[in-house]
């Protein structure tokens, strides 16, 4: 370029005295300048990720991926401790500087997790913190087989056990009762189970790693065949009158039809209480409990004692391991058959909140309403509620609070950095809704963004809400464990301030609020 030549900006070629002529022809000033921006942005990158990589100890992290919308770690993560650098807390969000309401944090725990997939039963063992996983699904399959995430050792394990399992299935419910896994219902292989929905509840006791199916319906059909003595499909077909008919309605009186996409939540620590789902046979709107004291030996120790004795034990079907149908009490609201809604028992009411019914529509009570069902009164009602809460939609999750009378629901709106949170306040004079702010704490690349068909359970020692599984808005299925600290909204006290651990290199050493808690005890 002669002397008095300059290149500035997006000026073109030039002299001081006035444009001259470009040898390569009209219309490659453009493409030089898209060219030097574009090589001036790739050393940028080059440049930041240099800076990055030395600022956090010379530590480069697997799995990176930097373009679309869903930019973060898929089953990442480092085998050394992770640098402070590493995990600060982002406001994603943009929110309000000033906003003054509830927050929860949100962390990644990509270290080791099963394969993604969505649609899993998940429970967490109140004892410790564990959490169990059962199933769920892939783009391709059903899954089997229980895994566990042992929250103290950040270390996740299939669980090997001694007799044989559920079988692959998705869309089914898990909760902990003491030493027991309760699992039912469920989209099966037809192959295996000889339905697509599975009628069956599952008991694993979590010392013996064994299982149990609870089929009430079909030991009370054998029972009767075996009292006919006419075969075996004796009570199998419906008729008018006689012994057939009478099995069949003892049968379905002893447990709820079979069912997937429905809730199943916890009442007065050894009674399950499941609401709604569907079938091939359409939606449901009923309530069915199950007492799991009905199999303890001092429940059937009870029993012999009074037959013993000569006391009344009630009818002969009554005497039966069975569930109890919660049927609407007069004058009571006759909620709306629904799948894949969001409910948590709170003291004895079940709050039921969105879902879907057989149409898809998700209206099913008016804006700001929602349904409540007092258990031991069986009585319905609706309620309305104050504040600003959620986009009533399928897919959401509720969560109890601990012993705070408020429950945290896990919306389907977008947050940026995940699903909307809001709190739900039920104590007194009214239901009212409130937001809650979602901070990011870890490295901007494993932001998980919005996610479907995943699920959650509550660890209210621990203070944290833990996610797996699910979809991206893109489709593809996640494989990581998020972390969502709550304590503070559970009103738990301050952790203690703990020594400078020893630092071992070759392990990670990133422990959740769960785990702190559980230390600290």
């Amino acid at each position: 370029m002669a002397e008095e030549d300059f290149w500035e900006g997006d000026a073109e070629y030039g002299t001081m005295e006035g444009a001259v002529w470009n040898p390569l022809g009209p219309g490659y000033e453009s493409l030089f300048s898209v060219l030097r921006y574009a090589t001036m942005a790739i050393l940028g990158f080059v440049a930041y990720s240099i800076y990055g990589y030395y600022n956090n100890g010379g530590k480069a992290r697997k799995g990176m991926g930097m373009f679309g919308d869903e930019s973060y770690l898929e089953g990442g993560g480092d085998s050394a401790i992770q640098s402070d650098a590493d995990f600060q807390t982002y406001d994603v969000d943009n929110q309000d500087p000033n906003f003054t309401g509830p927050t929860a944090t949100l962390s990644c725990i990509p270290f080791d997790c099963p394969c993604g997939r969505i649609s899993a039963a998940t429970a967490i063992d109140p004892s410790n913190g564990f959490l169990y996983v059962y199933g769920g699904e892939t783009e391709t399959d059903l899954l089997r087989g229980l895994s566990v995430y042992d929250s103290q050792n950040v270390r996740w394990s299939d669980v090997e056990v001694v007799s044989a399992n559920p079988g692959q299935r998705s869309q089914a419910q898990m909760v902990v009762v003491e030493d027991l896994l309760v699992l039912y219902g469920g989209i099966c292989n037809p192959q295996e189970r000889g339905d697509c929905v599975d009628p069956a509840m599952y008991i694993f006791h979590i010392e013996s790693k064994q299982w149990l199916q609870v089929d009430c319906a079909s030991a009370a059909l054998e029972a009767a065949n075996a009292t006919s003595g006419d075969g075996e499909n004796k009570g199998e077909v419906e008729g008018e009158g006689g012994e057939q008919s009478s099995a069949l309605t003892v049968a379905r009186k002893l447990q709820p039809p079979a069912r997937c996409g429905h809730s199943m939540s916890l009442w007065r620590n050894h009674t399950v209480v499941v609401f709604g789902g569907y079938s091939e046979d359409g939606y449901y709107g009923d309530t069915w409990s199950f007492d799991l004291m009905q199999l303890s030996d001092e429940q059937k120790e009870e029993k012999e004692r009074k037959k013993a004795s000569g006391e009344d034990t009630g009818a002969k079907e009554d005497e039966r391991v069975q569930w109890k149908q919660i049927h609407n009490a007069a004058q009571s609201h006759t909620p709306p058959p629904r799948g894949h809604h969001g409910a948590v028992v709170m003291g004895d009411e079940l709050i039921v909140i969105g879902g879907e019914d057989e149409t898809g529509a998700s209206a099913l009570v008016a804006p700001g309403e929602i349904e409540i069902l007092d258990i031991p009164s069986q009585m319905w009602r609706v309620t309305a509620t104050t504040g600003e809460g959620p986009e009533i939609c399928p897919g959401m999750h509720c969560h109890q609070m601990a012993d705070t009378g408020k429950a945290m629901v896990i919306s389907g709106e977008n947050a940026g950095v995940f699903n909307k949170l809001y709190m739900l306040d039920l104590t007194p004079p009214s239901p009212t809704w409130s937001n809650v702010r979602v901070d990011w704490r870890g490295d901007w690349t494993m932001i998980p963004g919005i996610r479907t068909h995943h699920n959650s359970a509550v660890d209210c020692i621990g203070g944290s809400i833990l996610i797996f599984g699910g979809e991206s808005s893109t489709g593809m299925m996640h494989d990581m464990l998020l972390a969502l600290d709550v304590a503070k909204i559970m009103e738990l006290p301050e952790l203690a301030t703990e020594e400078e651990p020893v630092i071992e290199e070759t392990k990670n050493e990133f422990s959740g609020p769960s785990a702190l808690r559980k230390k600290a005890h």
